[in-house]
């Protein structure tokens, strides 16, 4: 009888590890941010705060689960495509993406690779994406992550979700 006794107690014990190691490898992805999964889609510019004399610009964002996203600038017959990683900070329970670009972008023939273009991104109460650039300024100009209107800089576009 105290056989069968340890028996049960062993099996309970083995049940109680497999029940209690699948929940916490299960909750592994309860300690990523989850509401960063809220930004993976395809986004289309609804507000870009500086235009062309000719033509309007707009843009396409595109983030992904693997934390890259893809931005593509539409200016008339010109398409610029910028391609990199996006990182997340949460304060407050609020979150931002911050997108660095690693490809497609050259800041000029003499200076190509002299800085690598960044935005933050945060989600406004209605859903609409934020976009804000990052700037850099040489001695006669001043460069945006999202390019320059013929009126001026690009600081901040606003996206709805496709």
């Amino acid at each position: 009888m105290k056989y069968t006794l340890k028996m049960k107690c062993l099996n309970f014990a083995l049940l109680l590890v497999l029940i209690c190691s699948s929940l916490l490898l299960g909750g592994c992805s309860l300690f990523k941010n989850s509401s960063q999964e809220n930004y993976v889609g395809t986004y289309r510019s609804t507000f870009v705060d500086s235009q062309n004399t000719y033509e309007s610009i707009s843009f396409k964002l595109v983030l992904r689960n693997d934390m890259s996203f893809t931005l593509t600038r539409y200016d008339g017959d010109e398409t610029e495509r910028y391609t990199g990683y996006y990182k997340s900070y949460t304060d407050s329970e609020r979150e931002q993406l911050l997108c660095i670009v690693e490809e497609g972008f050259e800041l000029n023939d003499i200076y190509p690779n002299a800085w690598n273009p960044y935005f933050s991104i945060c989600m406004l109460d209605d859903g609409t994406l934020m976009a804000t650039a990052g700037t850099t300024s040489t001695k006669s100009t001043v460069v945006t992550a999202f390019g320059e209107g013929s009126v001026s800089e690009i600081t901040l576009i606003l996206f709805e979700k496709q």
